[in-house]
């Protein structure tokens, strides 16, 4: 819960200090923690729409907060007990409805203080709400701004609820210093010595690698001593979107089927119907699952089991977008999903119910299959696989069987024999095709031409 003063003694450059200052602590939330802001002077009430909950600390619900917070203005006078009493008693309507709804994780509960300095410690408030219930809220105060008005009743409020004191003189100060109740909050952790491994959500990489994951492991200070207490800081492994797709056999699951992941959010990792904007954006999609598929309670009730790590396959009738966008069909398709061990993620495949088997290509020799590319099919497309490591990515890939017989020709690349096995089956297949074709054009340009029209409609 971030708290702000808007009295009459914050204006100008504090004002504007304070407004940069929270939306820095925002950037530091994620999708995994609930926040919201209120501001107070002679009372206390909420900066947004965002009345009387928690909200998840996503890239919309953030925006929403941060537009609401620069319409701030000053004026009255701080009334600190107000606007400490008005945080508390969200805590407690939040607790209540935790229990009552048996949701939440019960972390870390935080109130963060941004003010210009005062001389009310509010200890009244703290005693009634906190100290009675062994401090469980941390309270965070910042000092903002370069005039001396007296912090000594602010500090003391941090130190007296297991908190920290910081004071921001100028903008540059802004974003070490908000990001100090970090370390506070990863004290446990270290003193625990907790091996706390984290999953990034998705988010597109700024170099051109498209999207990504980021899994993060907390560095302690584990040297013997009174000092162990601290995070030095945090060893980061990226993982594109891509690199997780290719151990799929997107293959084997025929036109229509296909393969995703969602997080523990509900929020898709990888999905077909992600769009991925052509521009770099800083910020993460957090697109849901619902809003990529059509949503019925089926689909519904399917993420709610993908949240909660179960294993299982069921079957659902839904309605199915082309890959392209154009076409709508119902269709009953089986959806098999388990969680992705030691992450956050949960992965999903689903099928038309009525693919029961798979196509085994026979035994074609190498021998037999270049000379089956080569056979009057230099000029035939190939599916967008990786017949080798990197083949998608080549710069210059025409996506012909011309590209395939350069490679095969000319360079040590290990491929991946099932795939070619599946290419020289399908050329040996359609290699009679163009003959068909070319006699079938002969034969109509003898005859009269007729023409049939199939008038499709879809509902």
């Amino acid at each position: 819960m971030i708290i702000i003063d808007t009295s009459g003694s914050v204006h100008g450059q504090a004002l504007q200090l304070i407004k940069v200052a929270v939306k820095s602590l925002l950037d530091t939330l994620g999708e995994n923690d609930f926040v919201n802001i209120a501001h107070f002077s002679k009372e206390a009430q909420f900066v947004s729409c965002f009345n009387d909950t928690f909200v998840q600390a996503n890239y919309r619900n953030k925006k929403i907060l941060t537009k609401a917070v620069e319409n701030l203005t000053a004026q009255d006078m701080a009334n600190f007990k107000v606007g400490f009493e008005f945080a508390f008693l969200q805590f407690e309507k939040f607790r209540n409805m935790s229990k009552q709804n048996g949701v939440g994780a019960q972390c870390n509960e935080v109130i963060m203080l941004l003010t210009d300095g005062g001389t009310d410690n509010a200890k009244e408030v703290f005693e009634k709400y906190n100290w009675s219930k062994n401090k469980t809220v941390r309270v965070f105060t910042y000092a903002v701004g370069p005039t001396a008005n007296p912090t000594s009743a602010i500090r003391w409020m941090a130190c007296g609820n297991r908190g920290f004191f910081s004071q921001i003189p100028a903008m540059g100060a802004i974003r070490s210093k908000v990001q100090h109740y970090i370390g506070v909050l990863a004290r446990p952790l270290a003193l625990n010595h907790s091996e706390y491994i984290k999953w990034a959500g998705v988010y597109q990489d700024s170099h051109g690698l498209g999207m990504m994951t980021t899994v993060t492991l907390p560095v302690y200070n584990r040297t013997a001593g009174a000092n162990n207490q601290t995070i030095l800081g945090v060893m980061g492994v990226d993982i594109t979107t891509d690199d997780m797709l290719k151990k799929i056999r997107r293959h084997q699951l025929g036109p229509t089927g296909y393969a995703f992941a969602i997080n523990r959010n509900g929020y898709v990792v990888f999905h077909p119907n992600l769009k991925i904007p052509k521009d770099w954006n800083k910020d993460p999609p957090n697109v849901d699952f619902l809003e990529v598929e059509v949503e019925n309670e089926d689909k519904e009730l399917l993420r709610r089991r993908m949240i909660d790590g179960e294993t299982s396959t069921v079957k659902i009738r839904t309605f199915v977008v082309s890959p392209e966008g154009n076409h709508v069909w119902i269709e009953n398709r089986t959806y098999s999903f388990t969680p992705i061990n030691e992450t956050s993620f949960s992965l999903c495949v689903t099928v038309p119910t009525d693919l029961k088997s798979y196509m085994q290509p026979l035994g074609i020799t190498e021998i037999e299959g270049k000379s089956l590319l080569r056979s009057n099919l230099s000029a035939m497309l190939v599916a967008p696989w990786d017949y080798y490591n990197g083949y998608t990515q080549e710069i210059n890939i025409t996506m012909t069987t011309d590209d395939l017989i350069n490679v095969l020709d000319n360079s040590d690349y290990k491929f991946d024999t099932h795939l070619m096995q599946l290419l020289y089956w399908d050329a040996n297949i359609t290699k009679k095709m163009e003959l068909y074709w070319n006699d079938v054009d002969k034969i109509n340009s003898f005859k009269f031409v007729s023409f049939t029209f199939l008038f499709l409609i879809t509902i």
